[in-house]
């Protein structure tokens, strides 16, 4: 598991991934993107299940991207659970996997994923989904009036 980085606020990304290279492969991605909330998100790993179960019991994050085939288990399971939350307070989540299938797809969507992109993926593609899905979360995330001009009566 990746040491904790310090707290700030700022994006927080919990990326599941058992696989070592495919882990290095989304730190060097991150590091690299021209979103800076991206380039300076706080990134844990988790490499099981039973781990991410842990980190997201302990704080909340903005992003999950997971992997399905995991040591202990369907990584599309901690999606399921992570749809159970209060939408509010749901972070976005995107499958990552390497079973490219139609039907995985469509399972990731049922789970409650926000969206899936095989693996491997071209990092751009990644970074730009992440943005969308964070610039999704913050339009949510406004009053229903936000910005709007109150008109003087």
């Amino acid at each position: 598991m990746a040491e904790r980085p310090p707290a700030g606020g700022g994006v927080r990304i919990l990326s599941v991934e058992d696989d070592a290279l495919n882990r290095a492969l989304l730190r060097a991605t991150l590091a690299r993107a021209r979103d800076p909330r991206l380039a300076r998100a706080q990134l844990i790993e988790a490499p099981s299940v039973a781990d991410a179960r842990r980190e997201l019991a302990a704080a909340a994050f903005d992003l999950v991207l997971l992997d399905r085939r995991l040591p202990d288990g369907d990584g599309l399971l901690l999606a399921t659970e992570l749809r159970a939350r209060a939408v509010g307070g749901r972070p976005r989540v995107v499958a990552l996997t390497a079973d490219t299938v139609a039907e995985t797809r469509e399972a990731a969507m049922r789970a409650g994923c926000d969206d899936m992109l095989p693996k491997p993926y071209v990092p751009q593609l990644l970074l730009d989904l992440l943005s969308g899905l964070l610039d999704e979360a913050a339009i949510s995330r406004q009053p229903p009036d936000a910005g709007r001009r109150r008109s003087a009566g």
